[in-house]
């Protein structure tokens, strides 16, 4: 878990090539079936894609947290 939210109840991961290992892969798939189980919202991404394309990301995460009540600007809150 890179990132929690309790008050949103809201999960981000970045994945790194550590993930690709089957046994890795199948420790996630268990760790996040029971999380949403528990009320959260998970979010994956690559390390790859906060890289190359961190608005997508931004918009993704906004989207996340619009629907869970929180209307905020992530880019401008960022830039600030």
């Amino acid at each position: 878990m890179d990132f929690l939210s309790p008050g949103y109840a809201l999960i981000l991961e970045l994945d790194g090539k550590i993930h690709d290992r089957t046994a890795v892969r199948e420790q996630d798939h268990w760790r996040e079936d029971w999380l949403i189980r528990q009320g959260f919202r998970l979010i994956r991404f690559q390390n790859q894609q906060v890289v190359l394309d961190m608005e997508a990301v931004l918009a993704e995460i906004q989207a996340a947290l619009v629907v869970r009540g929180a209307p905020i600007d992530l880019k401008t809150n960022i830039d600030q």
